[in-house]
Parts: structure tokens; sequence; C-alpha cells
């Protein structure tokens, strides 16, 4: 790519450049005319669209990896709709357990029993307290519909994610690493990818810092190319990614990205929840009513919390609301395929919409409740996101110190990053506590302080009987 250099020399400044390049919804252009212009600007790039698929959400835990990353380049052709997307390259590649993996997958599936029989307890219990109150609202007003329980889905597991990816089958982890899987159905098993290539992963499966290697170099430019790295919820791939790099002790890239997640919801959201609303006021020409339903269907959620309609953003949901062929949901190098689809459709359908090009997001921005505070927290964070490593996490030989060996049970003395580590972490908690705090307070009447300012500022008031 355009600059390489080694994690442990320079990950600070890595990560700086970083989060510059992997910005928030807010900074993308506030309008959707500049939106296109920035992508007309940017059309000459090669465009690569990536992804990876893991064993889990929590990237910074020892045993969750990476399973497989893929990519694509693409010439866009600025997304004209008269045009196809150019796919110029492809890159699959899938990665080995390691040993750590190994050993949490293991440890998942002979904990399951137990892991099982809390989430059916806490089940029962959510159970009887939402038919408690279901009950009570029945009482208050006998025309009261009772909404029906739904039953959280049990725990995610590694092994569940290396089955619905299809990275392997459960009886061949079974057999390779004698590990009973106990956490994955007999119906979940059946819908594993692999079984319709005959339960048999084709690809090759190689070393963490190949396959990294691999990708680094099919992401660097050709002598005169620019590139920009896309890909759904860009943030959090690139942080696997980093951690992964990190790990394997190799170079990592430093180009800008973009995330289709922020560009949807900032520009499709509103147009998706005004149709569905001018659908239901009887508003939609007869010619529109059947695409607008399928928006309302597949996109169109309630949240059952504030019990309001948003507009889902996630790939599968947006990919059979535009029409995009799914040809094989979870697979890294699928996915990007689709992604790539559903963004040009996206757009050529932003083109059409009146309503998008009268939104301006140049006045929506929240004025801070706290500045000073607000600064420090993000000062903090940012420390945390150019932190070298977590101790947890720390490389193999770094002598992080600050827990107890379990095979002598010594204790070895925090080191001086330990303690700053756990100090930082400590602070950025009790200052979010605070701005909690802060943001839950209620305006004062009349010039009055909130009951709130009142119980920190530590005024009583005595009623006396």
């Amino acid at each position: 790519m355009s600059k390489f250099k080694t994690i442990m020399e320079s990950w600070r400044g890595f990560k700086s450049i970083l989060n510059e390049r992997v910005k928030p919804e807010s900074s993308y252009p506030t309008t959707y005319q500049a939106l296109r212009q920035m992508i007309e600007e940017l059309s000459d790039k090669t465009w690569i669209f990536f992804d990876t698929e893991t064993t889990g959400l929590f990237r910074e835990q020892v045993p969750q990896a990476i399973t497989q990353i893929a990519a694509i380049k693409v010439k866009i052709n600025n997304f004209d709709e008269d045009k196809d997307i150019d796919i110029i390259d492809r890159f699959d590649n899938l990665i080995k357990l390691n040993r750590k993996t190994v050993e949490g997958i293991r440890r998942e599936e002979q904990n399951w029993p137990n892991t099982f029989a809390y989430y059916k307890k806490k089940q029962e219990e959510r159970k009887l307290k939402h038919e408690e109150a279901e009950s009570k609202k029945q009482l208050k007003d006998p025309n009261y519909v009772p909404i029906e329980f739904e039953e959280e889905p049990p725990p995610y597991t590694m092994a569940k994610a290396l089955n619905m990816t299809g990275y392997t089958t459960m009886e061949e982890l079974e057999k390779k690493y004698g590990i009973q899987v106990l956490s994955v159905t007999e119906e979940l098993k059946e819908k594993n990818p692999l079984n319709k290539s005959g339960g048999v992963q084709n690809a090759p499966y190689l070393e963490a810092r190949e396959a990294l290697t691999n990708f680094a170099q099919f992401c660097s430019p050709q002598e005169g190319e620019e590139v920009l790295l896309v890909a759904q919820n860009t943030t959090f791939d690139v942080e696997y990614i980093n951690i992964a790099f990190r790990r394997a002790g190799i170079p990592v890239p430093d180009d800008e990205a973009i995330d289709t997640v922020a560009i949807f919801r900032k520009y499709l959201t509103p147009v998706v929840l005004d149709l569905t609303n001018k659908l239901e006021n009887g508003e939609i020409p007869e010619e529109q009513i059947p695409e607008v339903q399928k928006f309302k269907k597949e996109l169109i959620n309630v949240s059952k919390r504030t019990g309001k309609s948003y507009a889902t953003v996630s790939l599968g949901p947006i990919s059979s609301a535009f029409g995009v062929e799914d040809e094989g949901w979870h697979n890294a190098l699928t996915d990007v395929i689709m992604l790539a689809k559903v963004m040009k459709k996206i757009l050529n359908f932003l083109d059409k919409n009146e309503f998008v090009k009268t939104l301006d997001y140049s006045g929506s921005e929240k004025p801070s409740v706290a500045p000073e505070l607000e600064q420090k927290i993000q000062e903090l964070q940012k420390w945390f996101e150019t932190a070298p490593f977590t101790p947890r996490d720390a490389p193999e030989g770094w002598e992080r110190g600050g827990w107890i060996d379990k095979k002598t049970g010594e204790k070895a003395e925090p080191t001086p990053y330990y303690l700053e580590y756990t100090a930082k972490k400590e602070e950025l908690k009790t200052l979010k506590d605070e701005l909690t705090k802060i943001k839950k307070r209620k305006p004062p009447k009349d010039g009055k302080p909130s009951t709130t300012e009142l119980s920190e500022s530590k005024i009583r008031i005595r009623i006396k009987l």
C-alpha cells in the first residue's frame, strides 16, 4: 500500500492515521449532492471492497480470530446506472484456527450445558416478569391486547460462527480437534453452506501471517494507481484486521476507507422512512406501491424499547429490498460482491429521489451538554485507540505483569504500562458515568434547579411530621 510501518515501531502513528480515514457518519457530506460529487472525485481510484468472517464480535478477546478475508478490486464507473460494475480482480483466503482459538472453542463447548441451563433460567425469569407486566396493563385496560413474549436466541458461540460461515463442518471440527460440539443443533448444521459443496472446503487454510501478507499485497496500488478501501461497517473489519496484523507482527495498510453503513444510514434511511410514511397516508403513486411495500417489509423494524419505527442498514435485508441476489450469505467473498452491487443500486435509486435532495445535515449536530468532560473522554479514548495492545492481549514475550502464573502460582509484578492502562481505564469509566448522569438530568423549570442538581449539591429537605 502507500505506506508500510512495523506494528511495534509505530502502532500509535498508524492508529492515528486510521482514525482519520475511518470517519464517523457525521464527517460525511451534509447533502446527497455533495456525496455524489465526492464519489465522482474518487471514481478514478480502484475501489477495494473487503470483508472478514470471524469467530465472534469481541475482537479484543484472545480466542477471537479472523477465519476468512476477501476483497474485490472494482472500477465503479461512478456507479452510473447504464454501466456495469467492473470487477477486475478477486481475493479470498481462509485462515487456520490458531491454538488459542481452538482452546477457546473447546472451553465454550465443554461449558455449554451450564451456559444453556443459565440461559433457560434467565428466559423463564424474563417471561414471568413480562407476563406479570402485561397482566397489570390488561387489568387497567380490558381492551388492551397483551404482547406475546419473545424468547431471545441462545448464546452465540465460536462453533456457531464457523458453522454459519461454512468455514468447516462440525463433524470435521470434532474429527480434527477432538471437540465435542454441543452448541450447534442438527437444524443449524443442516444450514451450513458447505452442504452445497458436499461438506468439503475446497480452498486451503493458510497461516494468519501468510493470509494477511497476501491481503496487504492485493491492496497495494500498482504504479500510478490509487486505491480506496470500502466495507460494510468498516470500523469492525478494520479493527479486527489491525489486531490480526498486530498479533502476526507484520506491516499494516494506511489507506482511506469508506463505510457503507454510514452512507446507507445517513442518506437512504430518511428516504425509506419518508416513503413508508407516505404509503400509510396514501400518498404513493399506484405504480410505486409494490416497491415501497417491499421496502417496508424488508427494511422497517419497530424498536421494542421506544415503539418507534426505524430502517435497518444490514446488508442482508437491503440486498433483498433492492433485488440483489443472495449468492451465499455470510461468505466474505460473496458478501463484498453483493455490497458493491447494493451500493450501485442504492445510489441509482437515490439519484431519482427528490426528497433526499432536500435534506441538509449541516445544522443537525446537537450541542454538547458538557464540552470539557466530552473532550477529556475523547482524549482518553484516543489514548486507548493508539495504545499498542491491551495488557491481556500483549505479544508473546512482552513483560506484562499484574497476573498470577497458573502453572507456578507466582504473581508477576505489574509493569508501568499495565498500571497506566488500568488507571486510564478506570478514569474513562468514571468520566463516562459522570457524562451519563449529566445527560439524564431534566432541564430546570422556571430557573429552579432540578432534583438531580439538588441531590448532587447535597441539599436535603427535611419534612416535619
